[in-house]
């Protein structure tokens, strides 16, 4: 009887160690797992590959009307920045390189807004405009911060109805 169990024990055990065997065999033999980012994101052809590359496409020609809006908002930028600057114009020259960098975002947050308005106005897509709107109002906070530091900055001889003057002429 104690022959018995032992012998099945081992039967067992060279089934077990059998099975391991094949099982690692098998796994040398198959090529190992592709990482995810070197697999292409649907499949190797049929239509959801050409749909990719069709929405590749339509995503670089979308980069390259953004990349043209932003050269055109950065001329809007140093435009603006140059008419800020006027006005402080008198100031020693010790305050305006102090000025300069908050005239350079003051400038900044213009142009964008007013972009950002203008996208919000031509988009017929709901949560677009709420996406819009949302980052519009938390720049506006900024802005309005940034728009009091510089009115308290003004040289004496410039009153605030000159800077609005400026500010809205084009």
């Amino acid at each position: 009887m104690l022959k018995d169990t032992e012998s099945t024990k081992r039967a067992e055990l060279k089934s077990k160690l059998k099975m391991l065997q094949q099982e690692m065999t098998r796994n040398v033999d198959e090529k190992p797992p592709i990482h995810k980012s070197k697999r292409q994101p649907h499949g190797t052809g049929g239509w959801a590959s050409k749909k990719y590359i069709e929405m590749k496409k339509s995503k670089n020609e979308q980069e390259k009307v953004n990349c043209s809006e932003y050269s055109d908002n950065l001329e809007q930028i140093k435009k603006e920045t140059r008419r800020v600057k006027k006005l402080y114009s008198k100031l020693p020259k010790a305050d305006r390189d102090l000025l300069n960098p908050l005239i350079s975002k003051f400038a900044f947050m213009e142009i964008e807004l007013e972009d950002w308005q203008r996208k919000a106005a031509e988009t017929d897509d709901v949560m677009e405009q709420r996406h819009i709107l949302a980052s519009y109002t938390s720049v506006m906070k900024s802005y309005t911060q940034v728009w009091k530091e510089l009115k308290e900055r003004l040289p004496k001889d410039v009153g605030v109805s000159k800077l609005s003057k400026l500010l809205s002429d084009d």
